[in-house]
């Protein structure tokens, strides 16, 4: 309900207690008009009649007075709280639409720190990947530093191998040379017997 309606109705209701009023004030002042018509000629029998029917006009009178004071203090009452009721709404009115604002501000930052976490996502699988590539490569290039490892243990062998192969034929090599030497030696010692030899011949043939 509007306030314009509230107010045409407070109009409505003051108009139909001030008509009523008039009502009754007519009526009392026709039934007073008439008392005072009939009261000459009212006998003491009579006048004790008025004077109830005047008493009991009088707390009519007063009973209609009260109740339209009643009345206009309820409506005022009904008035006061329907405004504390639409300055009420109003308030709630107010609250719900910050209420509403801080909730779509809330969605706001809801969404963005959802935003911000898919993206917070998306790096740490990124970065999970790139550690996965550098464990990979990582193990790649410790299995190259044990094949190397490996070789170069291998070719120590052989060096060792070799060395020893080399020690070997330099011993055989010394041992032939000495035997060269000592076949030379004999070679020798053998030439110089024939040759002597062959000059004694000579001599004796002579």
């Amino acid at each position: 309900m509007s306030i314009t309606q509230a107010q045409e109705m407070d109009r409505a209701d003051e108009e139909a207690i001030y008509s009523n009023a008039d009502i009754m004030n007519d009526d009392l002042r026709r039934g007073m008009e008439d008392s005072d018509a009939n009261r000459l000629q009212c006998t003491g029998r009579d006048s004790v009649w008025k004077r109830m029917y005047r008493a009991a006009v009088v707390c009519l009178v007063l009973l209609c007075v009260l109740l339209l004071i009643v009345i206009i203090v309820l409506r005022v009452q009904l008035n006061t709280e329907t405004h504390q009721h639409q300055t009420d709404s109003k308030i709630f009115t107010n609250k719900r639409d910050q209420l509403l604002t801080m909730n779509t501000e809330l969605m706001t930052k809801r969404q963005r720190l959802l935003n911000n976490n898919i993206d917070l996502v998306k790096e740490r699988n990124q970065l999970i990947n790139n550690n996965t590539d550098l464990v990979k490569e990582r193990n790649q290039l410790i299995n190259n530093n044990t094949d190397l490892v490996k070789v170069k243990d291998k070719l120590l062998i052989e060096n060792v191998m070799l060395k020893s192969t080399e020690t070997l034929l330099v011993s055989k090599i010394a041992k032939l040379t000495c035997e060269i030497k000592q076949l030379l030696t004999e070679k020798t010692n053998q030439s110089k017997t024939n040759l002597t030899w062959t000059n004694y011949t000579s001599l004796i043939c002579e």
